[in-house]
């Protein structure tokens, strides 16, 4: 995480301080020193996949996502991954695709 920040302009990064992170759009990101210290004791893959044995747990996934790590996709648990063209923002026609998946599981939940 912290290569990926560094390597973008901008990024200025102050782990006792304010971090100031260039987002892959341009717009920049605030982040206190306490994010930081929290984010080394949490596992996102672990809690997902926790929560995917409480519940049913849908994880849209896009293909060509520049952020996430792909391996831990797998790694879920018993999520249903379901898996579209797309970087991490679904920018472009991706996006239309996200909201029709979206739409067609809030119609069967309703």
């Amino acid at each position: 995480m912290m290569r990926r920040f560094n390597s973008r302009p901008g990024t200025e990064i102050d782990m006792k301080g304010i971090s100031k992170i260039t987002r892959s759009d341009g717009s920049l990101t605030i982040v206190p020193a306490q994010y930081f210290a929290e984010r080394v004791d949490v596992n996102p893959v672990e809690l997902y996949k926790n929560l995917s044995e409480l519940t049913e747990l849908i994880v849209i996934n896009a293909n060509q996502d520049e952020v996430l790590d792909e391996n831990n996709i797998s790694k879920l648990g018993k999520a249903e991954i379901i898996n579209i063209d797309g970087n991490h923002d679904f920018s472009g026609d991706s996006r239309k695709k996200l909201l029709e998946i979206i739409a067609s599981r809030v119609k069967k939940i309703i």
